[in-house]
């Protein structure tokens, strides 16, 4: 209804615009992770394994913008991904801003989020060095939108510029693999930043606060209210670059025990009713054999029928227990706090070849479904085709740090296998281009 909203205010203001600007991205991408992990069971970021994995890493972005009057303007992103559970198209972001002077802008809508340093265009691969930004870090609480508010304030002074932003709001989003929809919202979103630039230098630390709820298949699971706090330095000077970026992220509070015992009780009834289904399904099967040993046309048919509809059980209650796996070991997390950073380091030579390098680490207090410890380094290469499109290669070496499973997801949550290897290489190429 939102967006409808802020749509129908866009088109009667400027059907009759000749200043609307359309400007697009895209990224064309393939990966894939060499481990000796069970793909069938584990992939790495729930997607990837030793296949070739195009969908993930291509995407087409459009945005738009048209002035409406002296001070109000539209801005609005749609984006198409395409993964291996579903097709998405959606307004990644809408809003418009109100500016009565150069210093001071409104946003209202469905705003941008400014949590990590290239928050502002992240979509846009031909904008950074990396085939994807560090998961290390920029997996933490990914809010890419919020419904809400932001007010911001900037001002140059000479070769300075100072800008800050504070902003109100919600969001949710959810994620669909398998039989399994995950869903993160939040409440009573609150967002702070500052930012300090100088010629070629930028700083910045930025602050969110939140009341988070996480559902699975509609059933809350967690509830938590997280504060995140970042900070992030990054300059070029001449063909050299660097970005350096850190996140702390804190969780106070306790579980909720009700929650804890809800998926417990859920999950052990679950599993005795597959124990039980099993072992009909083992009594069918007998019954099958006897019955096609006995030759009776009859007797056969209602036997396999019998094992027929046995096995259709299993495999429901397969899924409800894979179901009630999940709900369990996210209503059993407890994550004190995670800290993260990433530093990448790029130099360019002959105008259109940059080799980078990054270092990426994350390290969680507690064991969870949530986050994890592992760290990385990250080989790349761009060529810069033109100014307008790129290619890249990288080879990421992972590691997995502190018993936890990484960035690893378990696909298969009747599977009791533990995660058999802790490293992991991942190859990826792309094409960016912006038009």
């Amino acid at each position: 209804m939102f967006r409808l909203l802020i749509f129908s205010i866009f088109a009667s203001s400027v059907a009759y615009s000749q200043d609307l600007d359309i400007r697009g991205f895209y990224t064309v991408g393939v990966a894939w992770v060499e481990s000796d992990n069970d793909p069938d069971v584990y992939k790495y970021l729930r997607e990837y394994d030793r296949s070739a994995n195009v969908s993930e890493l291509t995407r087409l972005g459009l945005n738009l913008s048209a002035p409406l009057t002296d001070s109000w303007n539209f801005n609005g992103q749609l984006l198409a991904k395409q993964s291996d559970d579903d097709d998405e198209l959606s307004a990644d972001w809408m809003f418009v801003t109100y500016q009565p002077s150069d210093m001071i802008s409104l946003r209202l809508g469905k705003i941008k989020s400014d949590q990590w340093y290239i928050s502002e265009y992240i979509d846009v691969g031909k904008t950074y060095l990396w085939v994807t930004p560090p998961e290390e870090v920029y997996s933490i609480f990914p809010v890419k939108s919020y419904n809400g508010a932001s007010l911001a304030l900037e001002k140059e002074f000479g070769d300075w510029k100072i800008a800050s932003e504070v902003s109100i709001g919600n969001f949710e989003d959810s994620r669909t693999s398998g039989f399994t929809t995950i869903s993160q919202a939040a409440d009573h979103l609150f967002g702070a930043r500052v930012s300090v630039s100088y010629q070629n230098t930028d700083f910045r630390v930025a602050y969110l606060d939140l009341d988070y709820k996480n559902k699975v298949n509609g059933a809350v699971v967690a509830k938590e209210s997280p504060k995140v706090t970042s900070a992030a330095i990054a300059g070029k000077w001449g063909s050299f670059s660097i970005i350096a970026e850190g996140v702390a992220l804190t969780v106070p509070g306790d579980q909720d025990a009700a929650v804890i015992a809800a998926a417990t009780s859920s999950f052990y009834t679950a599993a005795g009713e597959l124990e039980a289904i099993a072992t009909n399904l083992g009594t069918a099967i007998a019954n099958e054999q006897i019955a096609m040993a006995g030759g009776d046309s009859s007797a056969i048919s209602a036997a396999v029928a019998s094992r027929v509809a046995a096995e259709h059980l299993l495999s429901e209650a397969q899924k409800k227990l894979g179901i009630a796996a999940v709900e369990k070991e996210y209503a059993e997390a407890e994550v004190d706090g995670i800290n993260a950073f990433h530093i990448t380091v790029g130099n360019q030579f002959a105008e259109k070849y940059t080799p980078y390098l990054t270092y990426a680490r994350t390290s969680a207090t507690n064991k969870s479904p949530f986050f994890s410890s592992q760290q990385s380094m990250a080989l790349g290469f761009v060529y810069d085709i033109n100014f307008n499109m790129d290619i890249k290669f990288e080879v990421k070496s992972i590691e997995v740090l502190d018993d936890t499973k990484g960035y690893f997801s378990k696909v298969d949550f009747t599977s009791q296998d533990a995660l058999s290897d802790s490293t992991a290489t991942r190859y990826a190429i792309t094409i960016d281009s912006v038009f």
